[in-house]
């Protein structure tokens, strides 16, 4: 049947849920879907791998991450950060998903540091300016010294 036509029902329609910042299971995400789909017909793929395939038979939890502001390596990076920079840098959280979370497993501990606007961050109109750039470069530079 041609569904092509605006003014036909579709014989199928994708559904995208984005599950990056999930603290679940691949399991427990692969039943949910399977819970909200019923007994509609429906696939479930990992898109962030460069050809789609099916998720990890796995009940690990998928983490993300937290490394307290009062932890060595955070005053460390503070410290050799605000040398490079020339000024101590704002403690914060991030409102998105970063790649720290496959690392997480493995008992490294992680931290975040970036120029630009958190809030704009992995958005369209995401833009670092001069200013922020140089300041960073200065803190990286700190950061490379120390550690």
């Amino acid at each position: 049947m041609d569904t092509r036509s605006p003014n036909v029902t579709p014989a199928w329609t994708r559904v995208l849920l984005d599950f990056r910042t999930a603290s679940e299971s691949s399991n427990s995400l692969q039943a949910f879907v399977h819970q909200l789909a019923g007994e509609a017909s429906h696939t479930i793929t990992d898109a962030w791998c460069s050809k789609p395939t099916p998720p990890t038979d796995s009940t690990d939890p998928i983490f993300g991450y937290y490394t307290p502001p009062e932890s060595e390596v955070v005053q460390r990076a503070v410290t050799a950060i605000g040398r490079g920079m020339g000024q101590e840098p704002q403690l914060t959280s991030y409102p998105f998903a970063t790649d720290g979370r496959h690392f997480v497993a493995y008992g490294i501990q992680i931290i975040g540091y970036a120029p630009g606007e958190p809030n704009l961050m992995h958005t369209a109109n995401e833009s670092i300016s001069i200013p922020q750039m140089e300041e960073a470069l200065r803190g990286y530079v700190g950061l490379l010294q120390e550690f």
